[in-house]
């Protein structure tokens, strides 16, 4: 007797035998058709998916959808592919859940995340965990030349840490992540609005409220020219992924939250 047999080679046997078996009944053959067909689905369902750009050449080791909560997280995991943005991801505690997004996303472009401490403990600025380091260590420490250089990244993102990360409900399958993603690059292939590493041109369209949502922020926050840059291409990914024409208030708005918040970003331009 066999055991721990695939139910597609099961099938695919059975599916056999009965095609060498002489018939006649018109009803027969039409079973037969079918549970070829089914058995074609199935196989195909169990291929690994190819998307277009995302094609890592190991599985990455986690999957997005089994990362409890951090939803926004998982939202600038998206842009970053996107528009290759650099993203860096501020880890508290053991920063397990940082490592994991920034994992899945160098899985597809190879550097592209960095998980980064917000202090010498990794604690600081975390609501369920107490920081030992004294304000002085902690500037020192966010001084450092490559600690700023690492905030300066595109994309800067609060991972806070949970002392439960068990949930019961898969989150949005990653496929269909990957599936957006890949759709937002090539409408930007298609626009011609990409150099030739995949990078978005800043000089996409802005709508009106757009543009006086710019000049207010440009008013209002400590913006470099550089960041204004990087600011645009973020909210022109976040539109490709909206498949808007134009980048609008809500995708500037977007862009706007991924600012590195633990340095505060300079004037000058760079």
């Amino acid at each position: 007797m066999l055991h721990n047999s695939d139910p597609l080679d099961t099938a695919r046997a059975a599916l056999v035998a009965a095609r060498a078996t002489p018939r006649r009944q018109a009803t027969v053959s039409a079973a037969l058709d079918a549970l070829e067909r089914l058995i074609w689905e199935a196989d195909q369902a169990r291929r690994p998916r190819v998307i277009p750009f995302l094609s890592p050449l190991t599985p990455p080791v986690t999957r997005l959808d089994m990362i409890p909560r951090q939803e926004h997280v998982k939202r600038t995991a998206e842009v970053s592919l996107v528009g290759l943005h650099p993203i860096r991801l501020i880890g508290y505690g053991d920063a397990a859940e940082a490592l994991a997004v920034a994992a899945w996303v160098n899985a597809y472009v190879p550097g592209l995340a960095t998980v980064v401490r917000p202090c010498p403990c990794g604690n600081q600025g975390d609501p369920l965990l107490a920081c030992g380091c004294t304000p002085e260590a902690i500037r020192a420490y966010r001084a450092q030349p490559d600690v700023a250089a690492l905030l300066a990244a595109d994309i800067v993102v609060d991972v806070p840490a949970h002392l439960t990360s068990i949930s019961l409900h898969p989150g949005e399958p990653d496929e269909h992540v990957l599936e957006r993603v890949a759709a937002a690059r090539l409408r930007q292939v298609n626009d011609e609005r990409v150099d030739a590493d995949g990078k978005p041109f800043v000089p996409q369209l802005l709508d009106g409220g757009a543009a006086n949502l710019l000049r207010a922020a440009m008013r209002s926050l400590p913006l470099s020219g550089r960041r204004v840059r990087s600011l645009l291409c973020v909210a022109a990914s976040t539109a490709k992924l909206a498949d808007a024409p134009e980048i609008r208030p809500a995708h500037l708005a977007e862009a706007l939250q991924y600012r590195n918040r633990l340095t505060g970003e300079d004037s000058t331009d760079a």
